[in-house]
């Protein structure tokens, strides 16, 4: 049974700041993770993934602190060597996972996103790296999948699909997705959590039915008063995007 991703009090000290303590604990389910440009969010992922120097704390999955065979991650630039070819990285994919892999499920996502495997990445517009990494994420058997910008240089009815196709992969899977965005409304429909991170500091972390209550009680604190809000206009609202003398 899929217990969930543990986080606690992970932390990043820079010389005059510092990302976190960030604790929370996201079982079954898609968490959107919001904030603006230069908030942490990346760095939080990163340090979800064990990769950044003097992280502090503890990072589980399924009580196994170790969760790298069932983990699909899609950073916020091209992990690979760009000089490679998409069949190059196939290989290496499946190297990687060879006793989880899926090539019934890759196959499906290969024609489904028009691949070109024979191209080399660097050829590839930035809309086809990222349905390229989508394709692999997707197809060994993830249990965890953490993706920083995913969708971002896709043409909108792309970016719906693969998101319909991560929601029904988290379903049928009965999987734990992060998912970091600045595109919150094609994503505030199927998330289960939400998340906001502003200066380094997780601000909220909720599950959805929670999300009204959190949210007023944040917009309080900053003399703003809303009787309903949804995930964008929150978001918006936080980032500065809506006056305060608009407030209802």
């Amino acid at each position: 049974m899929n217990k969930g991703l543990v986080v606690h009090d992970i932390k990043k000290e820079y010389q005059f700041s510092q990302i976190g303590p960030v604790s929370f604990t996201l079982p079954q389910g898609i968490l959107g993770l919001f904030g603006g440009n230069g908030s942490g969010k990346t760095t939080i992922i990163k340090m979800l993934m064990g990769n950044r120097d003097n992280k502090q704390g503890s990072v589980t999955f399924d009580e196994v602190v170790d969760f790298r065979e069932t983990l699909s991650y899609i950073p916020d630039s091209f992990p690979f060597n760009e000089s490679l070819t998409g069949n190059a990285v196939l290989k290496i994919m499946k190297s990687v996972y060879k006793n989880t892999w899926n090539e019934t499920a890759f196959e499906f996502y290969s024609q489904k996103y028009e691949l070109r495997l024979d191209k080399k990445i660097k050829t590839l517009s930035y809309g086809l790296q990222q349905r390229f990494l989508m394709a692999l994420a997707l197809s060994h058997n993830a249990k965890l999948l953490v993706f920083d910008e995913p969708t971002t240089g896709i043409d909108p009815a792309t970016r719906l699909e693969i998101m319909e196709d991560l929601y029904d992969y988290v379903f049928e899977h009965k999987a734990t997705a992060i998912i970091s965005t600045h595109l919150v409304r094609e994503l505030s429909s199927m998330i289960d959590f939400v998340s906001y991170v502003e200066q380094g500091q997780m601000l909220m972390f909720t599950d959805i039915e929670s999300f009204q209550d959190q949210a007023k009680n944040i917009l309080a604190l900053r003399n703003v008063t809303y009787d309903k809000i949804t995930v964008e206009g929150f978001v918006e609202l936080m980032q500065g995007g809506i006056q305060r003398d608009q407030a209802e």
